[in-house]
């Protein structure tokens, strides 16, 4: 199209130049025939000059115009016999590879307190959110139930003390036998087990220090054996539960770190244990990891996505997909030489998503072609678009 519109333009400005020159003959011709004299004669030699020059000047335009149409026509014709692609420059890497997962999240160490007798509750202390320590009374049943049987016992208990501790006195004198005091150590011991049995009996305490994550009951409830009253839990750790198949299994060591994607925040951990038995029910291996938790991040008891890091490769080189083409059991990319593209075979090894890793045939600082590479076959010439 370009060459079309250039020749077109010589054209106009030949005849340009061609009418123009007419034009001057035929002006030199009037004043030469109707002009008479040395005067006439001087201002014919004028327009003479006037003419020269004004040919001159359109035929410099004309050359001008005419290497203008033959450089685009040049330009155009280099620019079409190549083909536009894009090129990257290859580097080595330090490669990552993860597998990923989906488990329940919960506390590493939990429990659920129930209730040992019947009764009614008298004193809640347990709210949900608390922190508390271990042996704190959490839950009390109605002082009339059980106060005075507790005195009894803890009378009994503190007499029995304090014999024990004059029998002693009297051993260490000679005054008493050693069967005597072990026979009354005894004694206190039973009494010592039954005071705190009565105790229990009939208040709650906190089994571990933690955090109170559920209550069950209300004060003034019945409540009867067995009943649930509250859930505790350490909350500065949690757990991920999940299950994998034969071929994973293989790929993950206890110790392997792991990574939680909870809402916008992830989370590091590691793998402490892993089932050397398949799972009936699941068919599939279970798989536990820690992880160090701030209780302000709501997903325990979730359902959430889990990375295990599976392998490092240092010193990688891994290129996209797109950019690799077979041909009779050969792979092969395009290497950017000097905007020429040069066929380089290659071995591949594993995909690493949407990339494959290249196990020999490219180097670091090297130009790969990614895109365009469908064309190269037949024109090798390339314009890089960068």
């Amino acid at each position: 199209m370009r060459t079309r519109r250039g020749r077109v333009y010589i054209i106009i400005a030949l005849s340009l130049f061609m009418v123009t020159s007419s034009l001057n003959v035929g002006l030199f011709y009037l004043n030469i025939t109707e002009i008479s004299g040395i005067r006439k004669q001087e201002k014919s030699i004028n327009m003479k000059m006037l003419s020269r020059k004004i040919n001159l000047v359109i035929a410099a335009a004309v050359v001008i115009l005419a290497v203008s149409c033959t450089e685009k026509e040049d330009k155009s014709s280099t620019k079409s016999d190549r083909v536009n692609v894009r090129a990257t420059t290859l580097k080595k890497q330090d490669i990552t590879i993860e597998k990923n997962f989906y488990g329940n999240v919960k506390f590493k160490q939990s429990m659920i307190v129930v209730a040992e007798m019947q009764g009614r509750v008298g004193k809640l202390i347990a709210e949900t959110g608390k922190k508390v320590k271990k042996g704190e009374v959490l839950l009390s049943y109605p002082s009339q139930n059980h106060h005075l049987q507790i005195q009894q016992t803890e009378l009994a208990y503190t007499e029995l003390k304090a014999e024990y501790e004059r029998q002693l006195i009297l051993f260490k004198e000679g005054a008493v036998s050693k069967v005597t005091l072990d026979r009354l150590k005894n004694q206190l011991d039973i009494q010592k087990r039954a005071y705190m049995l009565s105790e229990q009996m009939y208040t709650i305490k906190a089994p571990f220090t933690g955090v109170i994550t559920d209550v069950m009951v209300n004060i003034g409830q019945e409540i009867s054996p067995e009943q649930q009253l509250f859930a505790i839990a350490k909350t500065d750790e949690i757990e991920v539960d999940f299950f994998v198949t034969d071929k994973d299994i293989n790929d993950i060591e206890e110790g392997s770190a792991l990574r939680i994607f909870a809402e916008s925040d992830t989370l590091t951990g590691k793998v402490t244990q892993k089932a050397i038995i398949m799972d009936a029910e699941k068919k599939a291996f279970r798989v536990k990891g820690s992880f160090k938790f701030n209780y302000n991040l709501p997903i325990v008891g979730k359902t959430v996505k889990i990375g295990v890091i599976t392998e490092h490769i240092a010193n990688a080189i891994i290129i996209p997909q797109e950019s690799i083409k077979e041909s009779n059991n050969s792979v092969y990319v395009y290497i950017n030489k000097n905007k020429h593209a040069e066929k380089r075979f290659i071995n591949k090894g594993r995909t690493i998503g949407l990339d494959v890793l290249v196990t020999s045939g490219l180097n670091p600082g090297e130009s790969l072609i990614t895109t365009g590479i469908g064309k190269l076959d037949k024109q090798p010439n390339i314009n890089i678009i960068n």
